[in-house]
């Protein structure tokens, strides 16, 4: 009786710490990022020229949809916004968005851009993108360096 007993109380105890052995493996692992559960809202610092918020909607763990507003500091300064999409996982990410740029001081519409990024964005927030910049009234094409801090 008496050794069925410590049996007993050997695989129970044994069962537990397997129990919490997994438990703790689980908590080891850091979860995969996704666009569901990294950071949304960000500053940029783009070719040290515009100053911008973005924030990103997610739809699914790897698509959503990004807003930007911000200032172009030029001939004293316009407004910049742009609507665009983004995908990936991890964090690395593809960015390409259709926006504009306005004169605040007279409401014109200066010009629509166009751009595609590659994005990558890490756990502490910190933001790095680079990609072109087009626009039409000229036709240019510019690169695009960004460096941010996304909360």
């Amino acid at each position: 009786m008496k050794t069925k007993f410590l049996i007993w109380i050997f695989l129970i105890s044994l069962f537990t710490s397997l129990c919490n052995a997994q438990i703790f493996a689980k908590q080891d692992n850091p979860q995969k990022l996704s666009l569901s559960n990294i950071p949304r809202n960000s500053v940029l610092n783009e070719d040290l020229l515009i100053f911008s918020y973005q924030r990103i909607m997610s739809q699914t763990d790897s698509f959503g949809f990004t807003f930007k507003a911000g200032i172009m500091i030029f001939d004293p300064f316009l407004w910049v916004a742009d609507f665009g999409i983004i995908t990936g996982h991890s964090k690395h990410y593809f960015e390409a968005a259709i926006g504009g740029i306005a004169e605040p001081a007279f409401g014109d519409f200066a010009m629509i851009t166009i751009r595609a990024n590659y994005r990558y964005q890490a756990e502490k927030g910190f933001v790095f993108k680079v990609g072109p910049f087009a626009g039409p009234p000229d036709n240019f094409i510019i690169p695009l360096v960004s460096i941010g801090y996304a909360f």
